[in-house]
């Protein structure tokens, strides 16, 4: 819309009406929207096209038209290879399309391009992990959690990953306690049940039990999950 429109500047009806459609578009006015964006956007400039692709990706998503939405935001990474914002949006396109292959290939082609991105490396880590390659998976998020401060998602996998791979499993706890207490409150008991498996995993059984606790008072659960027992059981 803010291209699209210039609050005190003069417009005619039909930028008007383009830029009104801009705004409309994840409304009960999608479909004729839709429409009118389209047609825009074959005659804007092409520096403007990129957005004009951004909001009817939005819309296509809205109508669960995947097809037209997936086909737009391929040209948007194509545009824009460099571009953050355009490989996430592909990547919301393909989960919401329930295609995982597809989020995968995207997240490869921007953690090779930048090893760096956080979020392109954990889904690629991820990805290896399901494949039964950890000493893989957990070279790939060493990238990113090396610092003091790491993400906390990248470090609890790479902390999990220990429990398979048996590498250095002291600084595998450590990890895993910087993962927790970094961690969301959506994502609290998920790191703490990764620390509590790795205390058991060593030995720390009092730790592993107390730990288990606070895993399930961060998820609210009212008695042991199924993926608790192996705490219980080491």
């Amino acid at each position: 819309f803010p291209y699209l429109y210039a609050k005190g500047s003069p417009h005619s009806v039909d930028e008007l009406r383009v830029a009104a459609a801009s705004a409309a578009i994840l409304g009960p006015f999608g479909g004729p929207a839709t429409s009118i964006l389209k047609a825009a956007a074959l005659r804007a400039p092409p520096a403007l096209r990129p957005a004009y692709d951004t909001v009817l990706v939005r819309g296509a998503l809205v109508r669960g038209d995947f097809a037209d939405a997936r086909a737009r935001a391929q040209r948007l990474v194509s545009a824009q290879p460099d571009s953050i914002v355009a490989h996430r949006l592909l990547r919301t396109v393909c989960e919401l399309a329930r295609d995982p292959a597809c989020v995968v290939a995207d997240a490869q082609v921007v953690a090779a391009r930048d090893p760096a991105d956080v979020e392109a490396v954990e889904i690629v880590a991820d990805d290896r992990a399901r494949q039964g390659d950890f000493t893989g998976a957990a070279a790939l998020l060493r990238r990113v959690t090396a610092s003091s401060d790491p993400p906390p998602r990248a470090a609890n996998l790479l902390a999990w990953l220990a429990l398979f791979t048996r590498d250095d499993m002291s600084q595998a706890i450590v990890t895993a306690d910087q993962a927790s207490s970094r961690a969301s409150p959506g994502n609290a008991s998920s790191s703490l049940h990764t620390l509590a498996a790795l205390y058991a995993e060593t030995g720390r059984d009092a730790d592993a039990l107390a730990t288990l606790g606070k895993s399930l008072d961060a998820g609210a659960a009212t008695s042991l999950r199924e993926f608790d027992w192996y705490v219980v059981g080491r």
